[in-house]
């Protein structure tokens, strides 16, 4: 998985989209919007159960959460980013 520019639990989101209980950590990259702000990209999932640690790229995390929540997730943390919480 690439270098982050910052991290966000996604347990919450991964739950209500499978089911499964984990700990999930979304990874992104902070884009320039090309007007001095940045918004989060995500490069990465990890989701850790009593069993097994799975890493997914953006298409797999999308595959199994579905668009709307990965959009969900990027929008947080790109808010996370202007309010300078990001981490």
């Amino acid at each position: 998985m690439p270098a982050e520019d910052s991290s966000q639990d996604a347990s919450d989101a991964w739950r209500e989209e499978t089911g499964e209980d984990a700990i999930a950590t979304a990874y992104f990259r902070h884009d320039s919007d090309g007007y001095g702000e940045f918004c989060a990209s995500l490069i990465g999932l990890s989701v850790k159960t009593d069993i097994s640690l799975d890493l997914f790229t953006p298409e797999g995390a999308t595959a199994f959460m579905g668009w709307e929540t990965v959009s969900r997730i990027e929008n947080v943390q790109t808010q996370a980013i202007a309010d300078g919480v990001a981490t």
